[in-house]
């Protein structure tokens, strides 16, 4: 796998988070191995990564999106939070409901919204709103 500068951020941060949470290399290690079943972040997709550093950020990792359907995500789940439809309006559960919806039926442990595709974004968008319609009880428009 290439090692791009936008990946080594990631390993950055991801061994900053967990400097900071006090872990040595083997508590780390014993870490990334739990959450992912990988002992080196090398071996993570970029989605384990993400999880990884939520658990060690104690799910507040909520780095800005750039892209604008990636924010039309993150604002609509922030709003179905505030207005109670969405449960669990964390990151982690976010990427969870990404997954469903991109791949019902199989089993995907996340799929993050800062890197899908666009197509695969307007798909979470469409399937957030209509969320938003039944729950305010104007049925499929």
């Amino acid at each position: 796998m290439t090692t791009t500068p936008a990946r080594r951020k990631l390993y950055a941060a991801l061994h900053f988070a967990a400097t900071k949470a006090g872990l040595d290399d083997a508590a780390y290690r014993d870490m990334l191995a739990a959450r992912t079943g990988q002992t080196s972040a090398k071996d993570l997709t970029e989605c384990e990564i993400w999880a990884v550093l939520d658990h060690l950020n104690g799910g507040t990792h909520f780095p800005r999106a750039t892209r604008p359907l990636a924010r039309k995500v993150h604002a609509l789940w922030r709003a179905g939070a505030e207005a109670g439809w969405v449960r669990t309006g964390t990151r982690e559960a976010l990427r969870a409901f990404c997954g469903r919806v991109l791949y019902p039926g199989q089993h995907v442990v996340t799929a993050d919204p800062d890197l899908l595709p666009d197509s695969d974004l307007t798909k979470v968008v469409e399937a957030l709103k209509a969320m938003d319609r039944r729950v305010q009880g104007k049925g499929a428009q």
